[in-house]
């Protein structure tokens, strides 16, 4: 969850219908570096979280969550089993489970929104975007990169109308 003061820590206590909030959705392949997905959504319902996942999941996966009351019937939509990891009990369930690598990702967000000083609503589909192609497929922690990867998206963002 997205507001003007940045990520929300706890998601699971702010209403979706808040002023000012914006939804991400987010999953994480864990057998695949850095396969990742986050996606803005207009509220945490089955229906709509179903529908945001339709072809970014393999049916037999495990949807490993934090217990949000849709994600059961997201699981059973898309033939997933699905683990509850209850961070009030521990960060990581007995059989080895956990959401960690979800929450760093919300982390390196935060601190990604920070550096630019936040993001309007209007630019938050294509940060997503720039977010997700940056981890796939360049080394963030590298300026270079950094500036080769900002020159692309301004390109494309500025010279983006074919004609046909």
């Amino acid at each position: 969850v997205l507001c003007r003061r940045g990520i929300i820590r706890n998601p699971s206590s702010v209403d979706d219908h808040i002023k000012d909030t914006v939804l991400i959705l987010g999953i994480i392949v864990t057998s695949i570096k850095e396969n990742f997905y986050v996606k803005r959504v207009e509220n945490r319902s089955a229906y709509t979280i179903t529908r945001a996942l339709e072809g970014k999941t393999c049916v037999g996966s495990i949807l490993a969550s934090d217990g949000w009351a849709s994600y059961p019937a997201v699981a059973d939509n898309l033939s997933l089993a699905h683990i509850v990891v209850n961070h009030s009990v521990g960060f990581i369930n007995e059989d080895g489970t956990h959401i960690n690598n979800i929450e760093a990702l919300w982390s390196c967000m935060k601190s990604e929104m920070g550096k630019q000083h936040g993001v309007k609503r209007e630019d938050i589909d294509m940060w997503l975007e720039k977010i997700m192609f940056g981890r796939k497929y360049i080394d963030v922690s590298s300026p270079e990169s950094k500036k080769v990867l900002f020159d692309i998206i301004k390109y494309l963002v500025n010279y983006s109308c074919f004609c046909f």
